[in-house]
């Protein structure tokens, strides 16, 4: 409590001001080329909450169905290589929705800048409005 009194910091910053260590992939220099677009197109759909399976993947990222069954080549070397995945564990699916829901700021940020604002709409449900993954319930409502 007496450090928030005096405006002091908690922690110091992990890395340098506006420097992070050099051997990690930037998230935006992999987006930018290649096989990265598509990967962008795919993490947005995620991170927009518009995709919930391959389908609404697909549908949502604007990709064909197969190629939002590949979600884990596209975006798993990036995971991997920035090391936010533990290497014992496979990557999967639900390791990238996981990832692309942490980094969901920066993704949606990156789509609106680069084109994609369409797919960086978050989806927002009210009680009893369709949502990506069928009706929304409201729980106070008994039926």
């Amino acid at each position: 409590m007496d450090i928030a009194v005096r405006g002091g910091d908690l922690t110091g910053p992990r890395f340098p001001a506006g420097d992070s260590p050099p051997d990690i992939p930037r998230i935006h220099k992999y987006f930018s080329k290649g096989r990265g677009v598509t990967a962008a197109r795919l993490a947005g759909a995620i991170a927009s909450g518009r995709a919930v399976n391959h389908e609404t993947l697909a549908s949502s990222a604007h990709v064909g169905y197969d190629t939002a069954a590949k979600l884990v080549d596209y975006l798993g070397p990036l995971i991997r290589d920035r090391g936010e995945n533990n290497p014992e564990l496979k990557m999967t699916p639900e390791v990238v929705y996981r990832w692309c829901g942490e980094h969901a700021r920066y993704i949606l940020s990156w789509c609106r800048r680069n084109g994609y604002a369409d797919i960086a709409t978050r989806v927002m449900t009210t009680d009893r409005e369709e949502g990506p993954a069928g009706p929304t319930v409201d729980p106070q409502d008994p039926g």
